[in-house]
């Protein structure tokens, strides 16, 4: 009888198909590998931009509010002012044209020296102020224009000189107000630093490096997009993460937990409002796979999962275990938690690999253990969101 020896390798299980629809399978990477410097503000998006829609014509102009004088003030010397009783009133003016006239006031001076204050609250948005007086003992509605202040002075003292002109306050306001157009210009995205590592602790006999790394690769892998949805999870989703970003919206309905097809559709019309691009759907593989076998919701799209409205879908082990929601809280028995992001973006290293005998375990010294570690950094677009589901 022949007896044959069969080295340990050989029981090993064969090789497995790998893992798709994961974060890194969503994600979009930065060519070029991990940047040489430690800058973590590299990633610019140009997909938090707001929009809004403003009236236009023919709906009613905006205008400036004509200005509101408080009581005027004289003083009898550093002037040349006639004594006697004079009124003024005040426009506002912008780039488009001039309001009509202030309150009337009047102010009467004493000797032949005098000056005159007049005193009037500031007009948002105006550039300048323009001041009519009347004659000495002029009635009321008899000012022309004295002099044009600019903003934001809200006062202009009257000595007697310049003289009065001829113009006299409009009668119809034609100072319209430019509405603003308000928008989210282009920004750059803070990243966070993070890595992952996978090891292999062998026995060497009937091993060698070479295999020993094989299993290493295939562990490495099939878990890295686990070891980084976690890290996305940790950093970006739960308030409290290393760069302290405010806890994504929690769009749970008052009523609880929704079916998960219902959670998708609530992600997506509110991302639909607040990030102008295709959001980023972050599940637990749980979730994943019901959305796809039992409500048919997403599909394939190579190896990208992606709803019927075109958004990318993560499916991934990392968002699995622990779940927590925007303020670190466990979802209820039979709950789970879903995200909504922008782009997920990250530039990574190239893995390193360190081997060599395990120096940790002192009782067997044929121990071989292999290590092999990426670098990432990762950000995440302008939007995030969360929603509580049902696992059924």
């Amino acid at each position: 009888m022949t007896i044959s020896m069969i080295r340990p390798k050989e029981f090993l299980s064969p090789t497995v198909e790998p893992i798709k629809g994961t974060l890194l399978d969503a994600a979009t990477e930065i060519p070029g590998g991990y940047p040489s410097q430690n800058n973590v503000g590299m990633f610019q998006t140009l997909a938090c931009i707001a929009t809004d829609s403003t009236p236009v014509a023919p709906c009613p102009a905006a205008y400036l509010a004509a200005p509101v004088q408080s009581a005027a003030s004289t003083a009898t010397t550093g002037g040349t002012l006639a004594a006697g009783a004079y009124k003024a009133v005040v426009t506002a003016v912008n780039n488009r044209g001039e309001t009509v006239a202030s309150n009337e006031v009047t102010v009467t001076t004493t000797g032949a020296t005098s000056t005159a204050t007049f005193n009037w609250a500031a007009v948002t948005g105006a550039t300048q102020y323009r001041v009519y007086v009347s004659a000495v003992g002029g009635g009321a509605g008899s000012e022309t224009l004295l002099t044009t202040v600019n903003a934001p002075a809200v006062t202009y003292v009257w000595t007697g000189t310049p003289a009065r002109g001829t113009a006299t306050p409009p009668t119809v306001n034609t100072a319209v107000v430019n509405v603003p157009k308000t928008f989210s210009a282009p920004s750059w995205q803070d990243g966070f630093q993070f890595a992952v590592y996978a090891g292999v602790i062998c026995k060497m006999v009937g091993f060698d490096a070479t295999s020993a790394e094989a299993d290493l690769e295939r562990v490495f892998s099939n878990k890295e997009s686990v070891a980084v949805a976690r890290a996305l999870m940790k950093n970006r989703f739960v308030s409290g993460g290393s760069l302290n970003w405010a806890a994504p919206a929690d769009l749970t309905p008052a009523a609880g937990a929704v079916d998960p097809v219902v959670g998708l559709a609530i992600l997506e019309g509110h991302a639909s409002w607040n990030y102008a691009g295709q959001p980023t759907l972050h599940v637990p593989r749980t979730i994943g796979s019901l959305l796809l076998n039992k409500y048919a919701a997403i599909h394939y799209d190579g190896n990208t999962l992606r709803t019927e409205l075109g958004a990318k879908v993560a499916a991934d082990g990392g968002y699995e275990s622990p779940n927590q929601g925007p303020t670190g809280a466990a979802p209820s028995a039979g709950e789970l938690w879903l995200y909504a992001s922008g782009e997920v973006t990250f530039a990574a290293a190239d893995a390193k690999t360190q081997s060599g005998l395990d120096l940790v375990e002192t009782t067997d010294s044929n121990r071989y253990r292999i290590l092999r570690e990426r670098a990432y950094i990762a950000s995440v677009d302008c939007y995030t969101a969360a929603v509580r589901v049902k696992v059924q």
